[in-house]
């Protein structure tokens, strides 16, 4: 055996040995009343617009929404093209609906932006940026992560009653093989990757991935990545809420309902104690140590699949947790069962091909909205 294998079986074994993330967040625990989020709509930036800017309309929206019993709303804090929404605009809205009794839930999606030189977009395996509908920026980016906690201590200063983060962690599989992620695994592992990305990954003649011998380790320290940034964040909006003598600000994380597939592109919200000795498909060895569930206050779980129960995902040939009540019951076993969970489901799934519901497509979407009401969650219904 050579010098550099041994080196880098020792890098290997202290990657495995390494310490836990230093997720602890020691402040006073936000005061949440779960009934704030029983029933939640949602404003995008482009609907939010001409409703805080006219008076009249938005009056008639707020009366409209309490009578149709909505106790709080989303609102998104950037466009899709990635830019922030106008903060004066969200403080104004906000108080507008604060004073019709409806609380807002401020949604700052982390990594979601259109890539510069300065700012770049994650990259393929293949050596591509990554493209998707959304624009998405690389996590591992020193100046990305710099200028996310610099906006959240902007952001922790608005007249929001919680804050919610989405897009938090790496966009797909196959991301991030960019420089550098490259230096920031090594620097992980404690030695240098042999070939890069070739002992990570490679791509099959199909086209298809192939896991390299530092796969597992690749997907551990991502977790623990995104797992280290959170926390950085969650820590922001707490010093900085502390610092202006106001109230700790609920914080939210926005996920989406599919949790044993989260280990390879993740975000491991699951909570340290409950995923301790659950072994989940394709999570490495130590997973539980990359858990940031117990960083936040409640989460906000994406169902976009139109499968109420578990009896239907099964009779549609897919595992139960990805059917509504499915995904519920595991977020409840993995984040220990006792925070606020808020379940977003989107109406245009429901919908056929000219955006209506049918008599049929209705009636699954009131199964849906009954499983969730039954399952005691909040409701975030997106239009």
């Amino acid at each position: 055996m050579t010098i550099r294998p041994l080196f880098l079986l020792a890098g290997l074994w202290l990657a495995a040995c390494g310490p836990k993330p230093p997720l602890a967040i020691e402040f006073p625990p936000p005061r949440i009343d779960e009934s704030q989020w029983r029933n939640c709509a949602w404003l995008t930036p482009e609907q939010l617009a001409p409703l805080a800017r006219n008076t009249e309309l938005l009056a008639a929206w707020t009366t409209a929404r309490t009578e149709g019993e909505t106790t709080a709303v989303f609102l998104p804090l950037r466009h899709d093209d990635g830019s922030l929404v106008d903060v004066g605009l969200i403080a104004s809205a906000c108080r507008a609906f604060q004073n019709a009794g409806i609380r807002t839930v401020g949604v700052y999606p982390l990594f979601l932006g259109a890539p510069t030189d300065e700012f770049p977009a994650p990259v393929r395996l293949d050596g591509e940026a990554w493209a998707g509908p959304l624009p998405r920026l690389s996590p591992a980016a020193t100046q990305v992560r710099a200028d996310r906690i610099a906006e959240l201590a902007t952001i922790a200063t608005l007249p929001i009653d919680a804050l919610c983060i989405s897009h938090a962690g790496f966009p797909s599989v196959d991301t991030d093989f960019g420089e550098q992620a490259r230096f920031a695994f090594e620097g992980h592992l404690g030695v240098a990757v042999p070939v890069w990305p070739d002992s990570v990954a490679t791509t099959g003649k199909d086209g298809e991935l192939r896991r390299g011998p530092l796969w597992q380790h690749w997907t551990y320290w991502k977790a623990a990545f995104v797992a280290n940034h959170l926390a950085a964040c969650v820590r922001t909006v707490r010093e900085t809420r502390q610092a202006a003598g106001s109230a700790p600000l609920p914080v939210l994380l926005m996920v989406g309902g599919y949790f044993p597939l989260h280990a390879n592109e993740a975000v491991n919200w699951a909570s340290a104690d409950a995923l301790s000795g659950t072994r989940l498909p394709d999570a490495p060895a130590n997973y539980e140590r990359t858990a940031a569930g117990d960083l936040f206050d409640g989460f906000v779980l994406e169902c976009f699949v139109p499968l109420p129960r578990e009896t239907d995902a099964e009779e549609s040939g897919f595992e139960a947790w990805s059917s509504v009540r499915g995904a519920i019951r595991t977020a409840e076993k993995l984040t220990g069962g006792n925070k606020p969970l808020v379940v977003a489901v989107s109406k245009p799934v429901y919908a056929g091909a000219d955006g209506t519901l049918s008599t049929d497509e209705r009636a699954l979407l009131e199964e849906t909205l009954s499983v969730i009401g039954s399952a005691d969650a909040g409701l975030l219904l997106i239009e």
